[in-house]
């Protein structure tokens, strides 16, 4: 791509942006009548009180049935633990580590085996890593939870 090709598009970009931007008008006679708030798992309550939503909109926020909801901790962590710790998507990491390993290792054997001579150990640099940082994510998650 040449250069003034590449700077063409990009003053396209720049100058088209603004136009795209613009909020258009609300047709006459229209107006909102619900606001519905979705989250990953249905409707519920919004998290800040009405008092701090009403700085953001024309007309009053609706009011609930119900407190305003908080997240969960679990939810914010990113995974249900289970009772020796480790959370789901670590144990997926791990199995994941373990089996791509295991591959990586069975291919070098059977190339040395092929070859009838011990090849230069490359599925360390696989292997080794990948391993390295699952270990120090283990460990700063267990010093995360202990504060």
């Amino acid at each position: 791509m040449s250069i003034r090709v590449f700077v063409a598009f990009l003053l396209s970009v720049l100058l088209a942006e603004p136009a795209a931007a613009q909020i258009l008008p609300i047709p006459p006679g229209w107006q909102m009548q619900r606001a519905v708030l979705l989250s990953r798992h249905g409707v519920r309550s919004p998290e800040k009180p009405n008092s701090e939503l009403d700085q953001y909109v024309a007309t009053p926020w609706p009011a609930w049935p119900v407190p305003p909801v908080r997240p969960v901790r679990s939810a914010r962590c990113g995974g249900v633990r289970r009772r020796d710790g480790w959370a789901v998507a670590q144990r997926i990491q791990l199995m994941c580590w373990l089996f791509a390993g295991l591959i990586n290792v069975a291919i070098w054997a059977a190339v040395s085996v092929g070859t009838g001579a011990a090849v230069y150990p490359w599925w360390v640099w696989v292997v080794g890593p990948w391993g390295v940082v699952l270990l120090l994510e283990q460990l700063i998650s267990k010093v995360a939870r202990r504060h």
